[in-house]
């Protein structure tokens, strides 16, 4: 039922972050409880454990684990230097702190879903103080200091016999009476049976004869197997796989994250390819375009000027060549096409380059004179060049199967 009102609850909080708006909302939370709260929580967390609890019984801990005291090092960046560098980490973050922005500082947020963001990053900074206060309340003592000095001292204590936190031996936490009194029938138990098994046993002084590390130890002594070995953490095959498990367990997440990672990268990286394959095909057949609309604009001054014998009233025909050629040297990818040779064989074709084109072009603009040329020629050969860039630039769009061609293009038609 605990965890059913867990996941309603998270449920519920996280509906917000998938709305239309949930981006927002994400890079709000994202600002505030990642940044801020983290660091203040971790030097806490170190505080409690390294001072509160204390390094000593910590290194006792971990020898008890791994059969090895950590070095000094270790114990003194636990003591002094973590909680030093997490502190420090976090001052300068609240020193160096900006407002949250999204889109690289395109949208600014309100005064009131900053209130927000420090209300959501208060829920879990919060917890500490107040919990703080309450144990220091609550701690026996009259002074203040009496009081504090009770609530931050630590209440394990060590077996006497032992020196381990937890003792599970119920000998070990006898009183001087009792140990006395059991000291008796525990020699004569031993008397009586030293002579039958032919071994020695522990001292009959001892109070640890029949004590239960005496009953294990008895037991360790018999014959385990590979298996037993390799998963007791008590023999040194077991420590050792145990080791190796803690030094190879963290990074399978970490491997599994950096496959995602470079597959999703795969998939940017196709998919800016394929965004780059079409923006080049829209730049050619926009520039394409403008060349279509400069040869029609010149097809028809053209037209005028031989109509009305040399009339140059409307339009000077120099600056609509130099407005046509200005076009055709701002493609960045001239395409093969077929212009006819001259204006009298309209029917005999060639591909030339962009070069070419452009020599052609002028040759054909000396010939032009009222006096030689007709209107049919003229037009003739201004309607068999855009023919053939028409063509070239439906033959782009009808092979790119692609939307994004279609949105691309009408967006530079637009500009």
């Amino acid at each position: 039922m605990l965890v059913l009102i867990i996941c309603a609850v998270s449920f519920i909080c996280g509906l917000p972050n998938v709305s239309q708006g949930g981006i927002y909302f994400f890079q709000l939370i994202d600002h505030y409880a990642a940044s801020i709260s983290i660091m203040f929580l971790a030097f806490f967390e170190v505080i409690a454990i390294s001072w509160f609890y204390g390094v000593r019984r910590l290194c006792s801990n971990v020898s008890e684990m791994t059969g090895r005291v950590p070095s000094m090092y270790i114990q003194f960046c636990w003591f002094i230097a973590a909680p030093l560098l997490i502190m420090s980490v976090w001052v300068f973050s609240l020193i160096d702190y900006q407002s949250p922005t999204y889109g690289n500082g395109a949208y600014q947020y309100p005064w009131w879903a900053e209130a927000v963001g420090w209300g959501i990053a208060s829920l879990s900074l919060i917890c500490i103080p107040a919990f703080a206060v309450y144990v220091l309340i609550r701690a026996e003592g009259v002074t203040f200091t009496e009081k504090l000095r009770n609530s931050i001292r630590s209440h394990f204590e060590a077996c006497k016999v032992c020196r381990q936190e937890y003792c599970a031996n119920p000998l070990h936490n006898l009183s001087d009476t009792d140990k006395e009194q059991i000291k008796q029938p525990l020699q004569e138990m031993n008397r009586i049976m030293s002579p039958r098994n032919g071994s020695c046993m522990a001292e009959s002084s001892s109070v640890r004869s029949l004590s239960s590390d005496d009953v294990s130890t008895s037991k360790s002594s018999k014959k385990k197997s590979c298996w037993k070995r390799a998963t007791d953490p008590a023999h040194r095959r077991g420590r050792r796989i145990q080791l190796l498990q803690m030094l190879v367990l963290p990074f399978i997440p970490i491997l599994a994250l950096i496959v995602q990672t470079a597959n999703t990268l795969h998939d940017i990286l196709i998919y800016r390819q394929e965004v780059s394959d079409i923006e080049a095909q829209v730049t050619i057949a926009t520039d394409l375009g403008k060349v279509v609309t400069g040869m029609q604009l010149e097809r028809s001054e053209v037209a005028f000027f031989i109509y009305t014998n040399g009339s140059r009233l409307r339009f000077n025909l120099t600056q609509r060549y130099f407005i046509t050629d200005q076009t055709l040297m701002n493609m960045t990818t001239w395409p093969l096409a077929s212009v006819p040779r001259d204006e009298s064989k309209t029917q005999t074709y060639e591909v030339v380059n962009k070069e070419a084109f452009q020599a052609r072009l002028d040759d054909f603009r000396e010939k032009i004179s009222p006096e030689e040329s007709t209107m049919a020629e003229v037009m003739a050969w201004y309607t068999s060049v855009n023919a053939a860039m028409l063509d070239i630039l439906t033959n782009q769009i009808k092979e790119t199967d692609n939307s994004g061609v279609w949105r691309l293009l009408s967006t530079k038609i637009t500009q």
